[in-house]
């Protein structure tokens, strides 16, 4: 996979959520907030994320997954830091890309 691959697919997958947020939204109204069982989006999504992880060799430190969920496509601080506890960005897809390039050579863990 290529960095403009993964950047697409990461902004897909964000425009993806975003709908099915804005369609559950809705259906919640119409059926009175028990419409969530009806996109099973979870499933779907979290099989992307696994297809990702398996692609960059993200399986183990899961950095996509906290990037998506805990820090909400960079839209949260993630307080990432290296050893020397120099600030990592994680804004921005490209710079989850560039986290992910050297996991294939050296584990870099999840931040706690």
């Amino acid at each position: 996979m290529t960095k403009l691959e993964f950047i697409d697919a990461i902004t897909k997958l964000k425009r993806i959520m975003d709908d099915n947020k804005v369609i559950g939204n809705a259906l919640n109204i119409v059926f009175d907030g028990g419409a969530g069982s009806f996109l099973g989006e979870g499933r779907a999504i979290d099989l992307i994320i696994e297809l990702l992880e398996q692609e960059t060799g993200d399986s183990e430190t899961k950095w996509i997954q906290y990037y998506v969920y805990e820090i909400k496509f960079g839209a949260i601080n993630g307080g990432v830091h290296d050893k020397e506890m120099k600030a990592i960005p994680l804004t921005t897809t490209e710079d989850l890309w560039n986290i992910l390039i050297p996991i294939k050579t050296t584990h870099l863990p999840l931040p706690t």
